[in-house]
């Protein structure tokens, strides 16, 4: 690929043009024809006095932007600390327009973006700025891979000004560490705050002690060294001459919390942690040495994991049992997790076949572990507020053989809110949903067909669904209900396979528990404020492939499920 200045050089003329039109005197400062990065500096008056500014193309102008940089000015809202580029449109691609160019940028943006960054307490006017909140941690250069984890929902008394901090680590690469903060504590010791017992679970292998001190003003500083020393000095004053001292573990930590702008223009308290590491060295400059690294924040507090989906907030306190792992179940089963649901009832009694991953979210690195701890395990490591209860067992079979007896069955279904059935038995889609009515349990059950052709969501729920599974397959049997396409030849026995099975592509069996899930969670938020809402609707059928067998768009035909005259359940 040449430059764009090479590609188009009717555009670089036009720029330059457009500078001195406007009253500027571009100089061309760099022309990386390798890099394909131009830059030209020009002198703009701004308070009252000149200022460089630099303009950076990017490589792929016009197509992309130009970020500008004021290496001589220290602007407190947009204008990153450290780098000195200047915020004049959004971070978004569609805020820069091929016809843009730096003298527009400068003329119609830069006035804004001064009036925004006036003076502290000084609301901006209507519509000039993003309604984005400005953090100072988020421009700091953290260690590549590192996190430590705190709760958005904390409040830390702003009158304590420093303590200790109880923090699990999960990993620790001698720079980047990944953690909790798992208790703050004031100087005494006494607990100010902790985490979810869901956290702490997840962190409390190796815990490691460190210090926070509370500023009035954040620490800004590009050199994790320099704020290290810095909090080390607060921290002294703030206990009256009490010196921060190394600590003599091979790992020490500092944070400090100060306000900053958590949301648009509303502040906050903002965390920032620095790790000191001893590593040591051998060779020619042998030795014990500190490395210091900004560690990256996040809030990972149960409010916080819902805040992008808040129609799933009341999810947290429901509980949903899952029937079968398989290329429906298992997808199911961790949108059921991501969207929240606290508690998790799974029952499979088969393993991860490492030919079927793939078409299971998973692959070879759990093959052979039952399908069910590979659930727990996964969702304990990745979503700790959600509980998964296994039952390695057959629903239905004969105790003994593999099947589930009677008080491992009521201990399954015992008070939850949904079963979801993904067995795609249908013996076993007539007997769950017998249990689930008269124990007037909501029911779902998602099936694949043969070649991932299509397939079909059946949904009732007590109160509202007039049929039962045999009106079901009473109105099958009467064409009342349609059949999804299936593959005429889709059932195969592949090679040291004890039972036969579909063919089907991931992608294509996916729309079934995606759907299923959505049907499900419509169900579980009924009733609640700002819930998800519900679907109205009994029986879905899916439609992947026409009669032929070719692809079409995905469609999904809505039906209800009426009392069958034939019916004897009613």
């Amino acid at each position: 690929m040449e430059p764009w200045w090479k590609v188009f050089p009717e555009r670089f003329d036009y720029e330059i043009e457009a500078l001195r039109s406007a009253g500027y005197k571009p100089v061309v400062r760099s022309q990386n024809v390798r890099r394909g990065v131009l830059e030209i500096e020009l002198s703009v008056e701004i308070f009252g006095s000149p200022q460089k500014l630099q303009g950076r193309y990017s490589p792929f102008f016009p197509y992309t932007r130009i970020e500008v940089f004021a290496p001589d000015l220290a602007l407190k809202r947009h204008q990153h600390p450290f780098s000195k580029n200047l915020c004049l449109i959004g971070r978004a691609s569609v805020a820069w327009h091929v016809d843009d160019t730096l003298a527009g940028l400068l003329r119609e943006q830069l006035p804004n973006l001064l009036a925004a960054a006036g003076e502290e307490g000084i609301d901006a006017p209507d519509g000039i700025e993003e309604p984005q909140g400005e953090p100072v941690s988020a421009y700091l250069p953290y260690a590549p891979e590192s996190l430590i984890l705190i709760d958005g929902e904390w409040k830390v008394d702003a009158g304590i000004k420093c303590g200790f901090l109880s923090i699990g680590i999960d990993a620790d690469t001698g720079g980047a560490i990944r953690g909790a903060v798992l208790e703050v504590c004031d100087e005494s010791g006494r607990v100010l705050t902790r985490c979810a017992d869901a956290i702490r679970s997840r962190f409390e292998k190796r815990i490691v002690r460190g210090r926070w001190v509370r500023t009035d003003e954040p620490i800004i500083e590009q050199s994790a060294r320099e704020f290290f020393r810095v909090a080390r000095s607060l921290y002294a004053r703030s206990t009256m001459g009490g010196a921060m001292r190394p600590s003599l573990e091979q790992l020490e930590i500092v944070a400090s919390i100060s306000p900053e702008e958590i949301e648009y223009r509303k502040a906050g308290d903002g965390w920032s942690f620095v790790a000191s590491s001893q590593i040591d060295v051998k060779g020619f400059r042998r030795g014990r040495y500190f490395v210091m690294n900004y560690q990256r924040t996040a809030r990972a507090g149960l409010k916080d994991m819902v805040v992008r989906s808040p129609e799933l907030e009341s999810l947290h306190a429901r509980t949903v049992a899952i029937i079968g792992l398989g290329c429906v179940g298992m997808p199911s089963a961790l949108e059921f997790v991501r969207a929240g649901v606290g508690n998790i009832r799974v029952m499979d009694e088969d393993i991860v076949e490492p030919a079927t991953t793939m078409r299971w979210p998973l692959g070879l690195s759990v093959a052979g572990k039952q399908k069910a701890t590979v659930l727990k395990e996964f969702v304990r490591d990745n979503y700790p507020y959600t509980d998964v209860e296994t039952f390695v067992c057959k629903f239905g079979g004969v105790p003994g053989l593999g099947g589930t007896d009677l008080e491992e069955a009521n201990r399954f279904l015992h008070g939850v809110d949904l079963v979801y059935d993904a067995t795609a038995e249908d013996g076993i889609h007539y007997l769950v949903s017998e249990l689930c009515r008269k124990e007037k349990i909501p029911y779902v059950a998602a099936a694949a067909t043969h070649g991932g052709w299509g397939g079909r969501v059946v949904r009732a729920v007590p109160g509202r669904t007039d049929g039962c599974w045999t009106c079901l397959l009473h109105a099958r049997a009467d064409g009342l209900i349609p059949e999804p396409p299936e593959d005429p030849v889709g059932e195969i026995r592949p090679a040291g396979c004890s039972d036969p099975t579909f063919t089907g592509a991931g992608f294509d069996l996916l729309n079934v528990p995606l759907f299923g899930v959505r049907a499900s969670i419509g169900v579980l938020a009924a009733g609640q404020q700002g819930g998800y809402p519900d679907m109205a609707f009994d029986v879905a059928i899916l439609r992947l492939r026409d009669e032929k067998g070719q692809v079409v768009a995905p469609t999904w035909e809505i039906r209800a499920l009426k009392r069958h005259p034939k019916c004897t359940n009613h």
